[in-house]
């Protein structure tokens, strides 16, 4: 504390520091978190897409690829992975995704299935924007 007691502070140094605090939050509001409402959901099986389903229609889809099946279910605004073959069943475990830019990937069979809406969404600290 013996080198703050050297410091004499003038008047315009306290103005400084009230407007340095305040600048201290503007990341705060500018990258504050935002969920969006996904509207569709967008399957890509090997990075091509394969199906578009819309949010809005309670429904559910099959993927095949050969002996490979996933089976899709679009419920309430939300989608999960009912039931796949795959030896992991990652897919199947993370249950519910309803926000716009959250994903269910599928390794083995090669398969993401991804909400998308508009806007911008803070995910682990990256804003990604999803349009």
């Amino acid at each position: 504390m013996r080198f703050f007691r050297g410091i004499k502070l003038k008047p315009l140094d306290g103005v400084l520091l009230v407007i340095l605090m305040l600048l201290s939050f503007v990341p705060v509001l500018t990258f504050a978190k935002t969920t969006d409402t996904a509207t569709s959901v967008v399957v890509k099986a090997h990075g091509k897409v394969v199906k578009t389903m819309s949010l809005a229609d309670n429904q559910t889809w099959t993927y095949n690829d050969g002996s490979d099946y996933n089976v899709i279910q679009v419920k309430n605004r939300a989608v999960r992975v009912t039931e796949a073959n795959c030896y992991n069943q990652i897919d199947v475990n993370a249950g519910w995704i309803s926000q716009a830019g959250q994903s269910l990937v599928c390794l083995p069979h090669s398969l993401t299935i991804t909400l998308t809406g508009t806007g911008k969404l803070q995910q682990d600290g990256k804003v990604v924007d999803y349009q």
